[in-house]
């Protein structure tokens, strides 16, 4: 409650400064928020634990962005409901940025603060534009960072439609936030190039506009990161994530290439990335207990996914089929697939959406993570009062 409190502290401080400056700023502030049911069925039988067949409050966002005079803006947003629940879900954060960013070079923007990566054109996407209520495994901030703190520099060229990233940041992704630092003190550096034709594409999944022509767009990233661990020690709690791959006790190379179009209400979206990580411990569990002969202390982690759409403007309603492959481990037997639809509907003049999803896990890589469900339906409405 104390960090409610404190948020809203600066909510109404940032709110006093720009109200005082009528010429040189203003800000906007939007709310937002979702809830659904969830169910899953097709249990394996010895497992009695149905704790996910729920009611649950995804969201319930403050988003405030303004300019602080001609050059500079800022953006900070907040979820009051996993503030409240101490959540920290890569999906779902507690916070989603809190940031600066400097226009006032022709060859250069700077943000600077906690925001999102510059990695992945789907990490861009804002979950309110997907008729999906979840990403793609591989994008959804299991194995790697989606956000972070550090310095990034951005540039658009020939009519914004190529776009050019790097960055460094902690490397800790949103452990960060909880102080937490690899001993090595090392940072994780990360770019990407984006080129879209005839025009810059907007980040969003459904074409709800029609586009009168096609338009494509196409994206390639890269990360490095090297840290490393006393002899003895361990990473703290949380750091390394679900699946023990988003800070690992050696260098880590990130790397993915993306495709998107959009035409006449048809949109899809394609992404294919990998983690190659080099360590330096020769028991690390990554490996599986398996001899150097056999592994090289390397392994490898990877996946893709595959997203078509259409929307509808007569209905005001959209349709999406995603197929999906991720191989947690290049050293475990296995690899998880899945395939999912969703719908959802838009009444006109209305900030609301009514969204449903449907997942049916293929396969899954039980001795990593076993699923114990063979389907999950997921149904609710969200709000965005943009």
């Amino acid at each position: 409650m104390n960090k409610f409190l404190l948020l809203i502290f600066v909510l109404l401080h940032f709110s006093g400064i720009l109200r005082a400056q009528d010429d040189q700023g203003n800000i906007s502030i939007n709310a937002r928020s979702s809830f659904y049911l969830n169910q899953r069925w097709g249990w394996d039988s010895a497992y009695s634990d149905r704790k996910q067949n729920k009611f649950f409050l995804r969201n319930a966002q403050m988003q405030i962005r303004g300019n602080a005079g001609k050059h500079t803006r800022f953006f900070f947003g907040f979820d009051i409901a996993q503030i409240i629940s101490k959540g920290n879900d890569p999906q779902n954060p507690a916070l989603l940025d809190a940031a600066i960013q400097y226009q006032g070079f022709s060859f250069v923007d700077i943000l600077l603060g906690y925001d999102k990566v510059c990695y992945s054109r789907n990490n861009q996407v804002s979950f309110f534009d997907s008729p999906f209520w979840q990403r793609a495994e591989i994008t959804g901030g299991a194995f790697y960072g989606r956000r972070d703190i550090g310095l990034t520099l951005h540039k658009k060229l020939f009519r914004k439609k190529l776009g050019l990233w790097a960055g460094v940041y902690s490397g800790m992704g949103e452990a960060i936030l909880q102080g937490l630092n690899a001993p090595s003190g090392k940072y994780e550096y990360v770019i990407r190039a984006e080129y879209s034709l005839p025009v810059a594409v907007k980040y969003r999944e459904l074409d709800e506009s029609h586009s009168v022509i096609p338009i494509f767009s196409a994206g390639i990233n890269g990360k490095y990161c090297d840290k490393s661990l006393p002899a003895g020690e361990i990473f703290a709690g949380g750091t390394t994530g679900e699946f023990a791959t988003k800070v690992v006790n050696g260098e880590k190379y990130t790397y993915g290439a993306d495709f998107s179009m959009m035409w006449q209400g048809f949109s899809l979206q394609a992404e294919i990335h990998q983690l190659r990580m080099q360590l330096r411990d020769s028991t690390d569990g990554l490996l599986n207990r398996l001899p150097n002969s056999v592994t090289k202390r390397t392994v490898f982690t990877g996946g893709f996914f595959i997203q078509g759409n259409y929307f509808s403007k007569k209905l005001q309603s959209g349709l999406s089929l995603r197929y999906e492959e991720l191989n947690y481990n290049d050293l475990v037997a296995g690899y998880f697939a899945r395939w999912g639809i969703a719908a959802c509907w838009k009444p006109k003049n209305s900030k609301c959406m009514l969204k449903a999803q449907y997942f049916y896990n293929l396969k899954e890589e039980t001795v990593i993570d076993n699923l114990n469900h063979r389907e999950q339906i997921r149904v609710g409405l969200q709000i965005n009062l943009k």
